[in-house]
């Protein structure tokens, strides 16, 4: 298998699911979500001669249907991992942070003097959305269900957390 133009050719070493594949492969998600997998990490077998990823070299990002031991994708959808990641960690990434990203970066343009509100927020979508917000010096305000997840949320510098239930 050959890669296409801007595309790369991935060993694939780690895939994370997202709810999104669990509707799919049941039948329920409304329209055609693709082959599941889209959370990806892997290795770079072969690529375009128009991309600037290399052979050898580790990559994460998002393409579809990555169940399986290789898959093309486009090499606008994925980037070189951090050292210190494994394959597992980056493959829980994508989706959760794009999400996160899209919703308190992009769209809301969350400031540095707001208080946001993060339901469920022991998540993945959830501590995303935490990390994003700290980034951007926001504060969170965060529900979760548990005592232990509520813990956590504290742990994780979060001085404002609710019970959820």
């Amino acid at each position: 298998m050959l890669p296409g133009a801007g595309e790369v050719l991935l060993s694939v070493k780690a895939v994370g699911i997202n709810f999104r594949d669990v509707l799919n492969v049941l039948g329920m998600y409304p329209g055609d979500p693709g082959a599941p997998g889209s959370d990806v990490a892997g290795v770079v077998v072969s690529s375009s001669s128009n991309s600037s990823l290399q052979p050898g070299t580790a990559v994460f990002g998002l393409t579809v249907g990555a169940l399986g031991t290789a898959v093309s994708c486009s090499a606008n959808t994925v980037v070189a991992m951090a050292p210190c990641l494994s394959f597992e960690a980056a493959s829980s990434m994508p989706t959760v942070f794009i999400t996160a990203q899209m919703a308190l970066g992009a769209v809301t343009a969350v400031s540095s003097s707001e208080r946001v509100l993060v339901h469920a927020a022991a998540g993945g979508v959830g501590l995303a959305a935490l990390q994003v917000l700290q980034s951007l010096g926001a504060v969170a305000v965060c529900t979760a269900g548990s005592p232990a997840k509520r813990s956590l949320l504290r742990s994780l510098g979060v001085s404002a957390v609710v019970g959820s239930r």
